[in-house]
C-alpha cells in the first residue's frame, strides 16, 4: 500500500489486483476478516438496509458483508455482489449456498470499472477496504459507475484506510510493510470524503475509526439528482 505523500504515485493494475487475491483467496479470512469486522458492522448500520432494495456491494471479497446485507433484507429485495477475483467469487458462492439465505444473492465476476446493469436501477452500493485497492485514475471511473446505477435517491457507503496528515508509528509500519510486500498489503489511504464529494455525492455522514492502529473512515452519502 501507499500512504500519504506517494498517493498520487500509486498505481494497482486490475490484472494484479485479480491474480493477487485469487492467490491468497484461501487464507483471505485468516488474515484480514478479524480486522474488517468493525468497519463492516458500522458501515452496514449507516447503510440502513430497508426491506425491498436492491443493493450492491463491490468487492465482496469472501462474502461475509453479502450474507450480512441479505439478512438486513429480511425477506425481500436482492443483494448483488461485483468482485474481479474468480476464486474469491467461488469461495463467496459457497459460503451463501450453506446460509440458505431467504432472499437472492447474485454473484458477479467482473470489474467495478464497467459494472453491467442498467442505470438507476440500485437503492444503495456499498464498499469495503475497496475503493483504495484502484489506482487514483481509476477511483473516479468507479465512483462514476456507482452514480450510473444508483437511483435518483439511492445512498453509498464506503469504508475505506484515510490519508492522514499525522504518522504514527502504526502508519509508518504499514508503509514499511508495503513496500517489503506490496503482493499482500496493497491498499492506499485516500481522502475518501473529498474523492466522494469530488465525484457528484453529498455527504451525509462519516464516522472515523482506527483498525490495528490504522486511521479508517466510514462514508455514507447520497446521489445527487443527474
Amino acid at each position: 500500500m501507499a500512504t500519504g505523500s506517494n498517493i498520487d504515485s500509486f498505481t494497482n493494475s486490475k490484472k494484479d489486483i485479480r491474480r493477487r487475491y485469487n492467490k491468497i483467496s484461501k487464507w483471505y479470512d485468516f488474515f484480514a476478516n478479524w480486522g474488517e469486522q468493525k468497519g463492516r458492522r458500522i458501515g452496514l448500520e449507516m447503510l440502513n438496509v430497508k426491506d425491498g432494495e436492491q443493493i450492491l456491494e463491490i468487492g465482496f471479497g469472501t462474502g461475509h458483508l453479502l450474507v450480512q446485507l441479505a439478512k438486513s433484507s429480511n425477506k425481500s429485495g436482492n443483494i448483488y455482489g461485483i468482485d474481479i477475483s474468480d476464486k474469491m467469487c467461488q469461495i463467496a458462492m459457497e459460503r451463501i449456498r450453506k446460509e440458505k439465505l431467504s432472499i437472492p444473492v447474485h454473484i458477479i465476476c467482473g470489474d467495478a470499472e464497467f459494472i453491467p446493469f442498467p442505470s438507476n436501477i440500485f437503492d444503495g452500493i456499498i464498499m469495503c477496504f475497496t475503493l483504495e485497492l484502484f489506482a487514483m485514475l481509476v477511483i473516479s471511473a468507479v465512483l462514476d459507475e456507482c452514480g450510473r446505477i444508483l437511483r435518483n435517491d439511492g445512498r453509498i457507503c464506503v469504508i475505506s484506510l484515510e490519508k492522514h496528515a499525522r504518522e504514527n508509528i502504526i502508519i509508518k509500519l504499514y508503509e514499511w510493510a508495503h513496500r517489503k510486500f506490496p503482493g499482500y498489503i496493497d491498499c492506499h489511504s485516500i481522502p475518501v470524503s473529498d474523492l466522494i464529494r469530488d465525484n457528484g455525492f453529498a455527504i451525509e455522514d462519516e464516522k472515523s475509526i482506527a483498525i490495528w492502529g490504522l486511521p479508517v473512515k466510514i462514508v455514507l452519502a447520497s446521489k445527487r439528482w443527474r
